[in-house]
Order: structure tokens, then sequence, then C-alpha cells
């Protein structure tokens, strides 16, 4: 009896043995949903780079460009803090807030170290996905031209070169106390990610200005007046493209409810997309804002 006791006593010291070593390498310990605000920095590029990320460069309309200026030039009127009248813009207008921004789904994973035979208190493995909707260069020309004191004409061309991107990130991250209502982390990541449905846009046409007086004030007050002559928009496919970034997280949690946290970090990203038939666009060095809600499992 004496001895079937013992027997059982080493097999259940045994089997729990073996349970501790066949724990898992990962395991989940937080999701997290993010918005990041994206530094595009300085998209402008040639009409001569955009076209490149057409599949058929054929397909722009021919535009003498060599006496137009380059830039990010608009024909924008203010009146009393109100625009009224602002030139046709590209397919892709920058001024939107969806433009500079990217969304993801993250799983935070503690690591198993045999020597303590226990997860990791400080370090975790972050894995996830993301979708950003505008991946985005551009090339905007202007020419003007005085037809005589009152009145100008003005000739735009506008050229785009965007796609969504979908992809994955992982970062490894070193933490301070995940328990604590605040807490630190910084880390060392890598996001890939590849088009969807790339394009390339042309905007071009002729808008005129003239310049009259309004004296029903009793002083004369210069009053603008402008007509679109024309105003055309092609879309054509563009090439694919893969994204590949490299970045270090900074950031903190707050504790708001129980397992529920908010997070604020900020990203610095470097960043290089290859395209698939063209030549690779080096996207700089970018500091990069995220803000999210964090649930720990």
């Amino acid at each position: 009896m004496k001895k079937a006791f013992l027997i059982s006593v080493f097999s259940l010291a045994s089997v729990a043995s073996q349970a501790q070593n066949s724990l898992p390498f990962l395991k989940l310990d937080a999701a997290s949903f993010g918005i990041n605000f994206i530094d595009p920095g300085d998209q402008s590029l040639t009409f001569e780079q955009i076209s490149a990320f057409a599949k058929d460069a054929s397909l722009f309309t021919p535009i003498d460009l060599s006496d137009y200026s380059e830039g990010k030039l608009q024909i924008k009127i203010t009146e009393n803090g109100d625009i009224v009248f602002q030139s046709p813009t590209g397919a892709v207008d920058d001024q939107k807030l969806i433009t500079s921004m990217r969304f993801n789904v993250l799983g935070s994973f503690s690591i198993f170290q045999k020597s303590k035979n226990d997860y990791a208190k400080h370090e975790e493995l972050r894995l996830g996905i993301f979708y950003q909707p505008y991946q985005f260069q551009q090339a905007n020309y202007l020419k003007t031209e005085k037809i005589s004191d009152d009145s100008i004409v003005y000739h735009y061309a506008y050229y785009d070169s965007w796609t969504p991107v979908a992809g994955i990130e992982g970062a490894f991250i070193f933490r301070t106390s995940p328990e604590k209502w605040i807490s630190a982390y910084a880390g060392l990541g890598v996001n890939a990610g590849f088009s969807v449905h790339p394009r390339t846009a042309e905007t071009f046409g002729v808008v005129t200005s003239k310049m009259t007086s309004d004296s029903s004030s009793g002083t004369e007050i210069p009053v603008y007046q402008f007509r679109i002559l024309s105003d055309t928009q092609n879309v054509f496919s563009g090439k694919s493209s893969f994204l590949l970034e490299g970045k270090i997280p900074l950031g903190l949690n707050f504790r708001l409810y129980k397992e529920l946290y908010v997070f604020a970090e900020g990203d610095i990203s470097i960043s290089k997309q290859f395209y698939l038939g063209a030549p690779s666009l080096n996207q700089g060095w970018s500091f990069n804002e995220v803000a999210g809600l964090r649930i720990r499992i």
C-alpha cells in the first residue's frame, strides 16, 4: 500500500513537471486597437516619378509642363476667414484627416523563460495587422497667364499615385510593471505591407479670374470672379508595391477600469516602398502618433 502511494505521488509529480515544461512559449496577455496618425512627410514628386508608378504611362494626357511652376500650389481665395473659391484638387485630398491615418489590431504576448520556468514580467512580443487607406505621392503644377490688368488665366495639372496598404507588424517590447495604473514601454519593431488596388490619376484644367469693383457700400471693394473653363480627371491602374518599415515605439499605458487601458505611443519610423517594375521610393524618417484601447486578458 505504501509502495503504491509513493508511486502515485511520483507519478503526479512527473505529470505536474511535464505540464510545467509544456507551457506554451507565448501567452496572450492583452489585445489592443489603435489609430495611427502618420506623418506623410514631403510627398511631392515629379510627373516623371508619378508616371513610373502607373501600369501604362502612355495613358497620361500629353501636357508640356516646361513652363509650369512645380510644387504644392493651389488657387484659394478667402474672405473673412471663409473660402469663397478653391481650385479643383487632385484625386487625393491631403487636407483630409483620413489620408494620414492607419488602423491596427494587436496582440501582446508574454514570453516564457525556461531559466525561471515562468513568463517574463518586463518583456513582451507584440504581433498584429494594420490597414492604411492612403499611401500616396503627388506632383502639382500651375501656370499663370496675365491676360490684362484685371484678368488672369490659371492652368493646373495635378498627378497622384496612391493605394490602400494592408499588412502585418511585430515588435519586441520592454515594459515596466503592467499591473500598475501607469506603465511605460519601449522597443523595436518591423511593419510589412502590400498595396491593395493601386491607382494613379491626372487632374488638369483651366480657370479664369477677373477682378471687378463693388461700390455698393460707398467704397470700391475688389471682387474676384472665377470661372472653370475645363476640368478633366482620369484614373489609371497603378503598379503593385511592398512597404517595409522599421520603428522604435515609445509609449504609456493608463488604466481606466480594471483590465481596460488607454495608451498613447510615438513611433520613430523609417520606411521604404518597393515597386514592381519601377524604382523604389525612400520615405525617410518620420514621427507617428498612436492612440487606442488595450484590454488585458
